[in-house]
């Protein structure tokens, strides 16, 4: 049930996103960090699209969908913390001058954690609120670098990713 719920909420913000003007899609590597853990990295997959036709004062509205899997899990003595989470988002992206901006996120996250110790495996999901900050640099039309810290609301978790996007 809360898989079906989050794939939708996914699905309903890409679509939604469809007639929008500025796509982009991109990849990072996130430090993942859970307290009283060492630091895991996580493969980052994201995409979003701006929403031209709605500013803000001087910056835009974005939707943007991520995807994140632990790679090297965080872990500690011989205990490893594992996670899976697909996140919609909508972003306020501010120019700071034409090539840096900072983009501030709010949005809702699936969750899937694996705990193992040893033989002992325990597994458990929620959907939850993920939030952050972020930032990226402009290096052409079609490409930027970006950083951003996301916190996941009612854990311990957090990611900083760094990251390129190419947009189309």
């Amino acid at each position: 049930m809360i898989k079906k719920l989050a794939l939708s909420t996914l699905a309903a913000a890409t679509l939604a996103t469809a007639s929008f003007a500025d796509t982009y899609a991109g990849a990072g590597l996130a430090l993942e960090s859970v307290t009283d853990l060492d630091m895991g990295y996580s493969l980052v997959l994201n995409g979003g699209q701006t929403m031209d036709n709605i500013e803000l004062g001087e910056g835009m509205l974005a939707i943007e969908g991520e995807f994140t899997y632990s790679m090297v899990a965080p872990s500690l003595g011989g205990y490893d913390f594992s996670t899976l989470s697909l996140a919609g988002y909508a972003a306020y992206i501010y120019a700071i001058d034409p090539q840096l901006y900072i983009k501030p996120r709010l949005g809702l996250i699936y969750r899937g954690y694996e705990a193992t110790y040893g033989s002992y495996s325990a597994t458990d999901s929620e959907i939850g609120i993920a939030y952050g900050i972020g930032g990226g640099y402009r290096l052409n039309e079609q490409m930027d670098v970006f950083a951003d810290f996301t916190m996941l609301d009612g854990t311990d978790l957090t990611h900083l990713t760094f990251g390129v996007q190419y947009h189309y």
